[in-house]
Formats: structure tokens, sequence, C-alpha cells
């Protein structure tokens, strides 16, 4: 009788473990939390995969200088950090609720962390962009929170919160590149090695392992990965002036594709016969599939009307009920 209690009841703990473990798998509540000062300085000066893949032009780039080091740009951005008010608290936690609220009316599941932190900074060593995105923290430009009407900064919070949702479930991030056309290659791919020293790094985009079918010129489909690069040496401006974006197309093996000469094979937005076709015409910040997703995942999120391309915005709508 004891050995069959125990197997009744290991076999029901069992069942309530994978109900417990599924349940972490969505959410239906976003928790901001804002960071001080000191927490938003530690959280810039962290070593992570965007750091480690910084290019001599990033750092450049971002220091707007043409010398510099990794150790000083990372000061330079723990040095932009600001500190929020609470009118600030306030407007953004008003914003949360309101954003929980169309989670709960639509019945959304969404793989969110157990909260997202909110870093307030100058955003000068990111070219004074509204914001960008790490682990699971958000950096949100100062002057941004200033002039944003409350459409803007839910617009721009959703777009952010897009890229936490990719980065902290493979799941979620594979149906939502699927909406696209692209794939995700398990095992990563071969980052081509011509395309570093000029490589612009893009924080929101945590790992390069996304590729897509293009017709190239001729006609050609060639199942390319995006990537931007800098199409000059760094000079002074900010980088959003340098920007070029790349298609490389791979083999079945995930190695980027060389031609007779052994260089890898780059191709320019001018060589895809069709990319609107491919991305649709949703949104026109088209640099990389992660910003084009986030972009549509607004779009889906809010159940915007009357889009360019309303098939794309449903599918990726579909999205958006994870489970």
């Amino acid at each position: 009788m004891n050995n069959l209690f125990r197997m009744i009841f290991c076999g029901l703990f069992l069942l309530v473990a994978q109900g417990v473990a599924a349940s972490t798998q969505y959410a239906d509540t976003i928790r901001f939390r804002f960071a001080t000062v000191e927490e938003a300085q530690t959280l810039l000066g962290s070593d992570d995969a965007f750091t480690r893949g910084w290019s001599e032009f990033d750092i450049h780039s971002r220091l707007q200088k043409t010398t510099g080091t990794k150790a000083e740009l990372i000061a330079f951005k723990q040095r932009e950090v600001r500190a929020w008010t609470e009118q600030e608290k306030q407007l953004i936690w008003q914003d949360m609720l309101a954003l929980n609220q169309i989670i709960r009316n639509e019945g959304y599941r969404l793989p969110l962390p157990d909260e997202v932190v909110l870093v307030k900074s100058t955003m000068k060593d990111e070219g004074s962009a509204g914001g960008y995105t790490q682990a699971n923290w958000i950096a949100l430009s100062d002057e941004w929170i200033k002039q944003a009407n409350e459409k803007g900064r839910r617009t721009l919070l959703l777009h952010e919160l897009s890229h936490i949702l990719t980065r902290n479930s493979a799941d979620y991030k594979k149906n939502l590149y699927a909406a696209l056309g692209f794939s995700i290659a398990p095992n990563g791919m071969e980052y081509p090695a011509e395309l570093l020293k000029t490589r612009i790094s893009n924080p929101d985009i945590a790992a390069y392992d996304s590729y897509g079918p293009f017709t190239v010129k001729g006609g050609k489909v060639e199942q390319c990965a995006m990537y931007l690069y800098a199409d000059r040496p760094y000079t002074g401006g900010i980088f959003f002036e340098y920007v070029k974006v790349a298609f490389v197309p791979y083999d079945k093996d995930m190695k980027a594709k060389r031609d007779a000469d052994g260089k890898v094979i780059v191709y320019g937005m001018e060589d895809i016969e069709d990319f609107a076709q491919r991305v649709g015409k949703n949104t026109n910040y088209i640099i990389h599939p992660e910003e084009i997703l986030a972009e549509n995942f607004v779009l889906a999120f809010l159940d915007t009307p009357d889009v360019p391309t309303p098939a794309l915005k449903e599918r990726v709508r579909k999205v958006l009920f994870f489970r």
C-alpha cells in the first residue's frame, strides 16, 4: 500500500511540476522596474555577447572619435546614465498598466521575464537612439522621455519589449521569425570574418542565427543572413550615417558561401529583387529581421488597422497567443 501511495504521489507531483514548468513559458503581465543610477551603471558595465562582439568601428563610432578602447566606451556609457524622476516613473507605470490591460483583453500569452528593468540614459553612446535592449533590461533616451506623447511612449516600449521576448524564448523567436519567412539555425551560423572589422553591432540582436530566402540578381534564390556593417572607415558623426545592410548567402551547413577567389559573397540591398515581397511594407525600419519584426509586433499587439501588408501583421498576431 505504501509503495502504491508513493507511485501515485510521485505521478501527481510530476504532473503538477510539468504544469508549473509549462505555465512559466508564458505570462500576461509586464513588470517594469526602474533602475537606480548605480544599478544602471552596473548593467552597462556588464560583459556579454554584445560587448564582446564590438568591432573597432563600434568602439570608435560610439565614442565619436577615431581612436579609443572598449574600456573607454564602457566608462562613457556609464557616465551617460541619468536618474528617473517620480513624474517619469508615474507616466511609464501608467503605460505599463494600459499595455497589461490590452494583453488581458486580447488574451495574449507572451514569454515575459519576471521583470523588465528600465534604464535612463542620454543615449549618446548609441547614436542618440530612442532605446535599446540587453538581457532583460531596456535603455531609454532621456530626451525621448521628455518629448514623447503617450502613443510614442507605448510604441517604443512595445518595440523594445519585442526584443526582450525573442531573447527570452527560443521557441517564441522561432515562431515569430517564421511569420516573416525566416528560419533560425539551431546550432548558430558562421559570422563572416570579412565583416568583423567594420561590423556595426546591434544590442537588440542577441544572436546572429537567422536567415531567409531572397531572390538575388539573375533570379537565383539564396538563403541569406542580414548583417550591418560600415561602408567606410570612421571619420566622425554617428554610426547610423555609415550603416549598410549585407545579405550573405549560406549553404546547408550554415557556412557562408564564397566566390571562386575564396571571398565571402556579399549582396547589397540593390542586389535583392524581392525584398519588399519577402518582408512586407509595414515599416521602413528594415535593417534586420529582428527590427522588422519588432515593428510588426507593435502593429499586431495594438491590432493597428489598415496596414500596407495586413497578412504579415496577422501572422505575427497569431504568435502573440504563445503556448
